[in-house]
This record gives structure tokens, C-alpha cells and sequence, in this order.
């Protein structure tokens, strides 16, 4: 049939009332034409993402709402449709084994290891209350490393002796990196850390005094609540003890280019800082002293891209977050999953097939974002920064 079709169509004579035709045998190229001219209007449609109707299913704030960690706000934060396929329509590449001739271990378990490394190591300080010294811990350091390393290569056999060499070497490099720093960090006295690992409403937690089960809630502007998840790498005490005020840090391996330090939550595309320091503080109030108070996150990057590079930011910084926090619920709450609006983010996402033309889409989402008639994208446009309240 469909050969016939393209025989009658592109015939010399002329077929009166093509399209008609066409559309009435095969109706989905009709809904397809449709979708694609709502797209390119400067309204925001269901064909945009504007579907109110899973907003309500996917609502943090329900009393059944899903659980919402740092990842999936920053998701959503970097592009509600990314978000939307995820986590409302349940799309996700199937799993595939790469095997890449040049790399041991893939940058997820290159992190995880590393973490492991500075969470055993720093255990057995707080253990011997004492702080870190450079040169005089790093034979320990690097024991504790060969120990996991070991462990890590019956997991993950290397694919060749020259690929494994190349990121022991790099792994040997972050840790004497994290131990310089870490000396310098302690001896200046700006925090002494207590609590590792702490997991929060996750199944799996430790034995830490500050881990549960039960995710934890978080009161938004206006007056709503969300409950949250994650894992928080470490807990610093400022100070010599007589407060109890403390800092956050999360350990990062790659690089620190999502991160900006004049620009904390970059449009929503961040918001760990304001999440993490919000679940650590009620915990601490929880399971400590209903004084104790968290007053700073940062991003401690001691891999061979950053070099112990720290991105930290206080309250004061951080004071917007609650608002950027809100904005992004909004965004779920009301169905709002509009594409990005910048093809940046669009470099490394698993979905660009589905999305096409990632420019072109991108400048369609500026553009529906710009248009005032649509007046329920004030959420969206508030964290690009494209009004003013």
C-alpha cells in the first residue's frame, strides 16, 4: 500500500485534496503534522510538555508524593522534559556493556571507589580523634587504597595492564591530593570531621548516629512539604566544639565545571547544597542538640582534573535556595516539563534522539518561555531568570 501511495502521490498528474487523503488512511501522520505545528506556535501545549495531569500523579507535596533526592531536582532543574521521561513515563536506555580498551573503571565506580577510600581512611581519624598529617598518614592512605583497588579489580577486571596502571596512578594522586588538603583544611581549624556517610531515607544506611531510614521533610515557602533523600559524604564540626555549627562537604572525582561559586544553584540546575544542608540540619536537631545549626556546604574535588580544589558557599550565599526549591516543585506540580531552553544541556543526554533537533527545540523552549500569554511558565521563567517578582 504505502508503495502505491508514493506512486499516486508522485505521479505527474496531480492528486486532488492530497493531504485529505493521505490523512484519512493514514491518520498518525495527521496527529504527527499537528504536534509538530503546536511545537513550532508560541504557545505552550501537551505537545511542549505541559501535561497537568501527570503533575498531579508526580506531586512531592502529596501525602503519598514521590521521595525527591538532589539528583532528580537537578534533573529537573537542567530540563523538565529529561525529567518527565524519566520519571513520569518510566524511559531509560536498556543496560549495555562497554568495553573501553583505554579505561578500567567507568567514572561512576572510579567515584565510588574513591569515596570508600576517604570514608575508611577518615573513620579511623575520627576514631583516634586526631586530624591528618601530611607526609606522616600517607602510607596508611595508600594501603587502605591498595586494599580496595584489589578488591575493585576482582569486580571489574581491567582490559588491558596499561589502562589499569594508568588510573591506579590517578587514584594514587587524588589521595595524596586529599591528604595535602586535608592538612591544610584541619590545621587551619575550619572543621573537624564527625559524622561519615550519613544516609537519609534511604533502605540501605550504616551505623551512623545520624542514619534513617525515613526520608526526611522539608518545609518549602509556601507552607507545603516535600520529603527528601541522600547521602551526605561528610559532617564537620566548626570550630573547637563549644557551638554546635557545622559545614557539609561532598566529595567530588570529576571535574568542576557544573559548578559556578558566584552562582550557586545556576538556574536550578543546582541544588544539593540547599537540599543537603536543609536534611543534615534536622537531623542534627533531631538526633543532637536542638541548637545545632549547619552554616556552610562546599564541593571538595581532589581528583588530577581539580587538584583539591574546594567550591563552598554559606547561608548567606545560599539564601535564595528555599525560592529555587520552590520553583522547581511548582514545576512538577503544575505539569510544566518544557524542554531546556539551552542546547548545552543537551550534550550528554540519553534522550536527544526522542527530542530531534536539540537547537532548534532548545530556542522554541526561549521562546514559549518569553511569550507572556504563557502565564503558567512563571516558574520556569523565574529560575532562568526571566522575570523579575
Amino acid at each position: 500500500m504505502t508503495d502505491w501511495w508514493l506512486w499516486r502521490l508522485c505521479a505527474g498528474e496531480e492528486v486532488q485534496n492530497a493531504e485529505q487523503l493521505v490523512g484519512q488512511t493514514f491518520p498518525h501522520l495527521v496527529r504527527g503534522k499537528q504536534a509538530a505545528q503546536q511545537r513550532e506556535s508560541m504557545a505552550f501545549t501537551e505537545y511542549d510538555g505541559h501535561v497537568p495531569e501527570a503533575g498531579r500523579q508526580l506531586d512531592p507535596t502529596a501525602a503519598k508524593g514521590p521521595v525527591m533526592s538532589s539528583s532528580r531536582l537537578e534533573t529537573l532543574g537542567t530540563c523538565p522534559m529529561k525529567f518527565f521521561f524519566q520519571r513520569g513515563l518510566g524511559i531509560d536506555l536498556p543496560d549495555e556493556l562497554v568495553v573501553e580498551p583505554d579505561r578500567w573503571l567507568d567514572p561512576l565506580a572510579y567515584g565510588k571507589l574513591l569515596h570508600s577510600v576517604f570514608e575508611r581512611f577518615v573513620r579511623e581519624l575520627v576514631e583516634a580523634e586526631r586530624s591528618p598529617k601530611y607526609p606522616e598518614d600517607m602510607e596508611r592512605l595508600n594501603a587502605i587504597l591498595d586494599d580496595l583497588v584489589e578488591e575493585y579489580r576482582d569486580d571489574y577486571p581491567p582490559p588491558t595492564d596499561h589502562a589499569y596502571q594508568r588510573q591506579v596512578s590517578e587514584l594514587q594522586q587524588a589521595a595524596r591530593v586529599f591528604l595535602i588538603e586535608e592538612d591544610r583544611y584541619c590545621a587551619e581549624g575550619k572543621g573537624t570531621p564527625v559524622y561519615l556517610e550519613s544516609s537519609f531515607g534511604l533502605k540501605e544506611v550504616g551505623d551512623g548516629a545520624l542514619d534513617t531510614t525515613e526520608p526526611i521533610p522539608i518545609k518549602l515557602a509556601d507552607g507545603s512539604e516535600i520529603r527528601a533523600c541522600g547521602r551526605v559524604d561528610r559532617i564537620d564540626r566548626i570550630g573547637n566544639g563549644a557551638t554546635d555549627t557545622y559545614v557539609v562537604w561532598d566529595y567530588k572525582s570529576g571535574s568542576a565545571w557544573k559548578y559556578d561559586e558566584a552562582d550557586p544553584f545556576r538556574q536550578g540546575r543546582v541544588i544539593q547544597p540547599t537540599l543537603y544542608i536543609a536534611m543534615v540540619a534536622h537531623r542534627l536537631r533531631s538526633e543532637t542538640s536542638s541548637k545545632a545549626k549547619v552554616t556552610r556546604f562546599g564541593f571538595f574535588f581532589p581528583g588530577a582534573k581539580e587538584r583539591g580544589r574546594r567550591i563552598e558557599w554559606d547561608n548567606a550565599q545560599l539564601a535564595d535556595g528555599k525560592k529555587v526549591l520552590g520553583n522547581l516543585i511548582s514545576v512538577i506540580r503544575k505539569g510544566l516539563f518544557l524542554p531546556t531552553d539551552n542546547k548545552d544541556d543537551c550534550n550528554y543526554c540519553n534522550y536527544k534522539t526522542i527530542c530531534g533537533d536539540t537547537v532548534a527545540v532548545a530556542a522554541s523552549s526561549a521562546q514559549k518561555m518569553e511569550n507572556d500569554k504563557n502565564k503558567m511558565l512563571k516558574p520556569i521563567r523565574e529560575l532562568r531568570n526571566h522575570v523579575e517578582e
